[in-house]
């Protein structure tokens, strides 16, 4: 073999083996700078595409060769968030920071995660460092106005709204968000004030004037608040929760009939909604249609996710059936109210009178003494307590239950208890 055939040979050796060298243990060779802005370009356009998995491969490759670039981080937060890789997305956006601490918008994009996943003292800390970066940006307060209010501390909420609407007193959602603040602190003047501002600045804001109708509603104010959502339907005639908000607020001026034909527009929109078959319940109840009632507050049970309504539901179908004479029905009712809500004192006074009417005295005799607890001085519970113990054949506790129940009613001025006790024990002297 020659010499040179054998230099050859040999030099090939040795570019195979780097190369080999390169491949098996992942070391490379840095592209140019047109290469990695080619990278980045390309994951612009995925991005754009909405092609998620190429993005992160392309970003990823900008960040590899030049870890530096804030740009591509960036980027790949948005990525990922918008994959639903929310921890992905908010070690991106950190590595963001520590590249650009002085980046206020950066803060406000791991705020806004952290509130999202409902992490809102996290959320806080963010903005927090956001409006120390740019204390004049009004959206980052209203964030942090969000937060508080989410978090409880209403407080707080208030006053970054007001810092917010100090800074943008043209920007009808900043007045609109303390307009809920305000109400939601049962500042009802404030609150109106804010969401009539709402309106001035945006005429057609349907939700502005949804919790305006509601104010006046919750105030009594029933022309008000009928007029408000009268308003609603001119600008969007199928909203539900208008005609909804209507019939409900007719029902409180007792005009029944224009009631039920908000509530059968809304069915029509809102089938399955269990505000609507609330108070369609309530509405056939004062009608007296106790079927209808029934039928109502059953829906409102198989629909509704809200543990008050479906309370108020069974505690409404127990008040039903105890009038049709159907205490067993009644028992059941009461009793499932309880399991939900166990310190409702009406539940447990309807479940021991629906135990008296049905015969379970001993029953009832329980229930009286467990609400006697709570109410140690009550002179009902002491004489419906006597009466129970009467109708059970315990006529020795009877007695002393009963001079309890007088003497509280003495003490207590209740001379219409006085006066039923006393004619109560000249009916058993007879």
């Amino acid at each position: 073999m020659s010499k040179r055939l054998l230099i050859i040979l040999c030099s090939c050796f040795f570019v195979f083996t780097i190369a080999f060298m390169i491949y098996s243990r992942g070391i490379c060779v840095s592209p140019g700078e047109n290469q990695i802005r080619l990278f980045f370009q390309n994951g612009q356009k995925s991005f754009k595409a909405r092609k998620w998995s190429d993005a992160v491969k392309y970003f990823r490759k900008v960040i590899r060769f030049k870890p530096e670039s804030v740009e591509s981080h960036v980027y790949l937060a948005r990525t990922y968030y918008n994959m639903g890789e929310v921890k992905l997305s908010l070690a991106e956006y950190k590595k963001a920071i520590e590249l650009n601490p002085q980046n206020a918008d950066f803060y406000n994009r791991v705020g806004y995660i952290y509130y999202e996943i409902k992490e809102y003292d996290l959320a806080v800390e963010y903005f927090k460092e956001s409006v120390i970066i740019d204390k004049n940006n009004a959206d980052t307060w209203v964030y942090l106005g969000n937060t508080y209010r989410k978090s409880g501390d209403e407080a707080k909420a208030n006053k970054a709204y007001e810092e917010a609407v100090r800074l943008n007193p043209g920007n009808a959602e900043i007045h609109f968000n303390l307009g809920v603040a305000y109400r939601e602190k049962y500042q009802i003047d404030n609150a109106i004030k804010e969401f009539n501002r709402v309106i001035e600045l945006k005429p057609h804001h349907i939700k502005a004037y949804l919790y305006l109708g509601q104010i006046y509603s919750e105030e009594g104010n029933y022309k008000g608040a009928i007029g408000t959502f009268k308003k609603v339907l001119i600008f969007d005639s199928d909203h539900g929760l208008a005609h909804i908000y209507l019939g409900a607020s007719y029902m409180k001026v007792k005009e029944y009939k224009k009631a039920m034909e908000e509530f059968k527009k809304a069915s029509r929109i809102l089938p399955n909604n269990d505000l609507l078959h609330r108070n369609l319940a309530e509405l056939y109840e004062i009608q007296k249609n106790f079927p209808g009632a029934i039928e109502e507050n059953k829906k409102v049970i198989q629909i509704s996710s809200n543990s008050v309504y479906i309370g108020d539901a069974h505690f409404n179908l127990g008040k039903i059936y105890y009038k049709y004479g159907n205490y067993l029905a009644a028992i059941s009712e009461f009793k499932t109210v309880i399991t939900l809500f166990p310190n409702d004192m009406e539940s447990y006074k309807l479940l021991a009178t629906s135990y008296m009417s049905n015969g379970q005295y001993i029953n009832a005799v329980g229930i009286y003494k467990k609400l006697l607890l709570y109410k140690p001085k009550d002179s009902y519970l002491h004489y419906s307590l006597a009466c129970a113990y009467l109708k059970s054949g315990q006529e020795e506790f009877f007695t002393c239950e009963l001079k309890v129940a007088y003497e509280l009613a003495v003490s207590q001025g209740n001379t219409y208890l006085q006066e039923k006790i006393e004619r109560h024990v000249e009916q058993l002297a007879k």
